[in-house]
């Protein structure tokens, strides 16, 4: 219901603005003068604002859920200070690998890679990214802004091993409890 009243404010909205500027377009249902028009248009409108207001659902919403959600997340994510222990998970791929950026710099242009799922950018950024597989142990060493500086402490599986002291940047999210 709120997406007709939406549309109705939009309309009204619409109207109000070509009424304001030439009132003679609305002769037909009588309203031929700016005043005419305003008392029309800007009722309609503000019965729209109330009517959106009015027919959305009261209580807890699904973004309210998913606010509440983020919000909890955040809270256990923010425990992961500097000199705490976590796991590397990407939220990209969860099964398989999490790439960290050797300098904070890089990290950027590495996550617009993983995001494209550039394969070959991937291999081009060489010495500035490497890869480990999800579920991997890390210690937060450094933080900024939207991101984490960690300590690659124990591989998930034997091919993360020669990882192992390696350090890197990834975003704030990957680093988890389990």
């Amino acid at each position: 219901m709120s997406i007709l009243f939406t549309l109705i404010l939009l309309i009204a909205l619409v109207c109000l603005v070509i009424g304001l500027i030439n009132p003679s377009l609305f002769k037909k249902v009588k309203l031929d003068t700016r005043k005419k028009v305003f008392c029309c248009f800007g009722i309609i409108f503000i019965i729209a604002i109330i009517g959106i207001g009015a027919s959305s659902p009261v209580g807890s919403t699904t973004s309210d859920k998913k606010t509440s959600t983020s919000t909890a997340d955040q809270v256990q994510q923010s425990a992961h200070n500097i000199g705490s222990n976590g796991y590397l998970r990407s939220s990209t791929d969860n099964d398989g690998i999490a790439c960290l950026a050797v300098n904070k710099d890089d990290e950027t242009a590495l996550i617009k890679v993983i995001q494209a799922g550039d394969v070959q950018g991937l291999l081009n950024l060489g010495d500035k990214a490497f890869c480990v597989t999800n579920g991997s142990k890390v210690l937060v060493i450094d933080e900024s802004v939207g991101l984490r500086e960690v300590r690659i402490t124990e591989g998930a599986k034997s091919v993360d091993q020669d990882k192992i002291n390696l350090t890197g940047w990834v975003p704030f999210e990957w680093v988890v409890d389990n």
